[in-house]
């Protein structure tokens, strides 16, 4: 379970995130993927998309899976041209556990390793969001907002427009109440011993006289 208090922390760190990300949008680059069954691990990349933080696209490439016979180049063909575009960037894409598993098992199926990282906008959309999972005891996933049209181009800028909703927030953050300063021990061992002397004095009074 998570405390009311770290649920709005967690919700203003995701601010800060996605306001560092706009603050420096050079260093920062949107990728997704397209074409994948999402049920069918062994489905392949068949298209791929790269904007800036302006909502710029630098590149879209349709591709073909290794087993397929087209005139599209493979995910692998194209890869190098990727970690040149990539390099010096941070990637940021939404569900990065299922972008890192489809890049790299399309590129292994094509004799290439992934040796691209990056980071999920998603996790952090979950924090902002902070609707909390009581199963998972953690934030629950949010659907990338708007239409999905399996395109890369424009799911990159429905992820752009994720951030650029968080960072608009100004963050909130509830300071805890200090607990509550420990009692002077001279003090203490005073207060007793007067409630000490106190009842002694309480119980002879009431005590009968001979």
């Amino acid at each position: 379970m998570i405390s009311d208090n770290q649920r709005k922390r967690d919700r203003a760190a995701a601010i800060a995130w996605a306001q560092a990300i706009k603050n420096n949008p050079d260093k920062y680059l949107i990728l997704d993927i397209g074409g994948i069954e999402p049920s069918d691990p062994c489905d392949e990349v068949r298209s791929i998309a790269i904007t800036t933080l302006d909502g710029a696209t630098i590149y879209a490439k349709s591709l073909r899976a290794s087993t397929e016979k087209s005139d599209a180049p493979t995910l692998a063909q194209v890869w190098p041209d990727i970690l040149r575009l990539t390099n010096n960037h941070t990637v940021l894409v939404y569900n990065e556990e299922f972008i890192d598993n489809a890049i790299s098992h399309t590129l292994e199926a094509q004799g290439l390793r992934n040796r691209l990282t990056a980071e999920c906008v998603m996790l952090q959309y979950a924090a902002f969001v902070n609707k909390y999972n009581a199963r998972h005891e953690d934030y629950t996933w949010q659907k990338l907002p708007g239409p999905s049209h399996d395109d890369p181009e424009e799911d990159c800028l429905r992820i752009l427009a994720v951030i650029n909703t968080m960072a608009k927030v100004a963050p909130a953050v509830a300071v805890e109440a200090a607990p509550p300063a420990p009692l002077n021990r001279r003090k203490a061992a005073l207060f007793w011993a007067l409630l000490f002397v106190i009842y002694f004095l309480c119980a002879r009074m009431q005590a009968p006289h001979p």
